[in-house]
């Protein structure tokens, strides 16, 4: 094949979309919103970026790390996805599910995914203190602290199977803070505010998709 014809070849194989599966709750889902959740703008973005994907979007409401992990996972996998992002903890911070528990489902979802070669990004939990209604059931101080608590267990398996992390706690404010993003149900973002929650996520889904030593640009190795 001539030096041409490749180029182009490559550059057509580089322009197919490559599978992006979202592991996740309610917000993932797009609770809230008019039109789905931070997957679904993620996937936008990264289609404008020249980084098409196809998107699989298994979040739903109430998920917790065990139900990711015995439900989302099998499904997940089946996809065979080059990108997954993982958002969950909030059901298991506003339900008290015991850390070392919550801790366990996500490292054995961790070693599944990575197992599998895909590129992972680990969605941390936002600063629920600021919900209006999350802060009805118990005192915000009380509540921050368990959502610190199930951030660093995130923390610990991201730094642990070497997977980026999008740290939603710390951009927090610009939903939880701000006018028009959170919906009303006092506790899940506005159009605007998963818009937000995916440009956090962007640079490291981009970095995630980036073509890698050994791929082809679909994603499989060579």
């Amino acid at each position: 094949m001539s030096p041409l014809l490749l180029s182009l070849s490559l550059a057509a194989a580089a322009a197919q979309p490559t599978t992006y599966v979202a592991v996740g709750d309610s917000t993932g889902a797009g609770m809230g919103a008019s039109r789905g959740g931070y997957p679904e703008r993620l996937a936008e973005r990264l289609g404008r970026a020249g980084l098409p994907v196809q998107l699989v979007n298994l979040c739903y409401p109430g998920a917790r790390a065990v139900d990711a992990l015995r439900l989302q996972l099998p499904r997940a996998l089946a996809n065979h996805p080059r990108l997954v992002t993982v958002g969950i903890g909030i059901n298991d911070v506003l339900r008290h599910t015991e850390l070392s528990s919550f801790a366990r489902s996500l490292d054995e979802l961790a070693q599944a995914l990575r197992s599998s070669g895909a590129r992972v990004l680990l969605v941390n939990v936002p600063d629920l203190a600021r919900s209006p209604r999350a802060v009805m059931d118990e005192p915000p101080a009380e509540l921050r602290a368990r959502v610190r608590q199930v951030n660093r267990a995130v923390a610990e398996v991201a730094a642990r199977y070497r997977f980026d992390l999008v740290d939603l706690f710390a951009a927090g404010a610009e939903v939880y803070g701000a006018q028009g993003t959170l919906s009303l149900d006092l506790l899940h973002p506005t159009d605007e505010g998963y818009d937000r929650w995916a440009k956090a996520a962007e640079p490291a889904a981009r970095r995630a998709l980036a073509p890698r030593p050994g791929l082809s640009p679909g994603g499989r190795l060579r």
